[in-house]
């Protein structure tokens, strides 16, 4: 497990600290303490610093630092309070026009699991729609004054799973209409939606993923490779583990996960999470994940989710693209591949359809020549100046 997605040894610690309880989390703490003293730690782990606030304060343990993480907390709190709001309007908006909507990641995370929005940073708000309705939502975006990242943001639904919008006061929107791309294509959301549960803030109405449903989300989100480790994941997931509201359907999961072909990031995640933290993953979960046979495909495409091998990731770029042809576009050939270009085009900001071929070809050439250069550089012996 040698991806970036794993913590380091010091982000361990912070997890520990965070995560566990009694002697543990104080043994932990007191080892990163000197860590955080020194701010030598990367955003990521500051990002779990409101839940090690809650944890040190539960503890009751004297701490003359605890103001400092207090500090971060309400912080966290101020900010995310700002981004409900918003939001909260915008789904009112979607409920009138008869918009079925869910909520998704952290904001869905810190209400119904954290049950605290101080303790889960978000940037933005993730919000999913029915693949059938996104083209109103998006229209119904625009026309409360939400711009779109790309020109052409209806030219992207058969090939991506979001985009963004963003409000005249700077507010983020991540448009969902399909919950993960790592799932196999040819499989729609329909058994997410039928399973789904209400939810309720700031006296709006919309709902969320079941638990099961959640943290299969929330792993194989995770569970892929990032310029600096997204510790995130990992409190997110023992948040949904250990709630006592909302209880965990294990043999949904597991069949999800088999349905879907992600028994090797679940396998892996929900292992990890026994070693570290103690998660008490039941053994015939575990039993089931490992002892489901996988496809050729299956494993290369989750190799490759893992690696940082731009040329290997272009590969599944194209590979992905394949699909969505195959199976979310519609009509002849020519449609089709109508449909890819009018993507490629709003994709890339492309002013003239034309241009798009040489774009195609050009863009993957450079990224292979980038990753040629960069290994040459990394190999090479360094040389001492005199």
């Amino acid at each position: 497990m040698s991806s970036s997605f794993w913590p380091t040894k010091d982000q361990e610690l912070l997890l520990r600290a965070c995560l566990l309880s009694g002697n543990e989390a104080v043994t932990a703490w007191r080892q990163w303490k000197s860590i955080f003293e020194s701010e030598c730690f990367d955003e990521a782990s500051r990002r779990l610093l409101p839940l090690l606030y809650r944890n040190l304060k539960n503890l009751e343990t004297p701490e003359p630092l605890i103001t400092k993480l207090k500090d971060e907390y309400f912080y966290t709190w101020s900010q995310n309070q700002f981004c409900l709001r918003g939001i909260a309007g915008l789904i009112d908006e979607f409920n009138k026009a008869e918009i079925r909507n869910m909520l998704l990641k952290g904001s869905a995370l810190a209400i119904l699991y954290y049950e605290d929005v101080g303790l889960r940073p978000m940037k933005d708000i993730d919000l999913m729609v029915r693949h059938n309705q996104v083209e109103r939502a998006m229209q119904l975006l625009r026309m409360l004054g939400w711009k779109p990242r790309y020109a052409s943001p209806e030219a992207l639904v058969p090939f991506e799973q979001a985009t963004e919008f963003v409000d005249p006061l700077n507010q983020h929107v991540d448009l969902h209409w399909r919950l993960m791309w790592e799932a196999r294509q040819d499989l729609d959301d329909d058994e997410f939606w039928q399973a789904s549960i209400p939810m309720q803030f700031n006296g709006t109405q919309t709902e969320s993923l079941n638990s099961a449903d959640q943290l299969l989300h929330v792993c194989v989100h995770g569970a892929k490779w990032n310029d600096t480790s997204s510790l995130r994941w990992i409190a997110d997931a023992m948040m949904i583990i250990r709630s006592q509201k909302l209880k965990l359907d294990w043999t949904r999961l597991v069949h999800q996960a088999q349905k879907r072909q992600l028994t090797l990031p679940m396998r892996e995640t929900l292992s990890y999470l026994n070693t570290l933290l103690d998660a008490n993953v039941p053994p015939e979960v575990l039993t089931g994940l490992k002892g489901t046979k996988t496809t050729r495909t299956e494993r290369w495409s989750y190799r490759t989710r893992l690696g940082a091998n731009d040329p290997l990731k272009m590969l599944a770029v194209v590979w992905h693209w394949f699909n969505s042809l195959r199976v979310d576009c519609e009509g002849n050939v020519l449609q089709r591949l109508s449909q890819f270009s009018r993507y490629l085009q709003s994709l890339w900001s492309v002013t003239d359809p034309w241009k798009v071929p040489f774009y195609l070809i050009g863009k993957p050439v450079k990224r292979v020549c980038y990753s040629i250069k960069a290994n040459l550089t990394s190999s090479s012996p360094s040389r001492s100046q005199n």
